[in-house]
C-alpha cells in the first residue's frame, strides 16, 4: 500500500524542511 501526502505550501522557506521531515519520521499503523 502507498501513501501520499499533499502538502500545500505558498512562502514556507522556513519550515518546509521541518515539516517534510516530520512526514518522513511519522510512525503510522501498518495495518489498516
Amino acid at each position: 500500500m502507498k501513501l501520499s501526502v499533499i502538502i500545500p505550501v505558498f512562502n514556507e522557506e522556513k519550515t518546509i524542511e521541518k515539516i517534510v521531515n516530520l512526514v518522513l519520521t511519522e510512525k503510522t499503523p501498518k495495518e489498516i
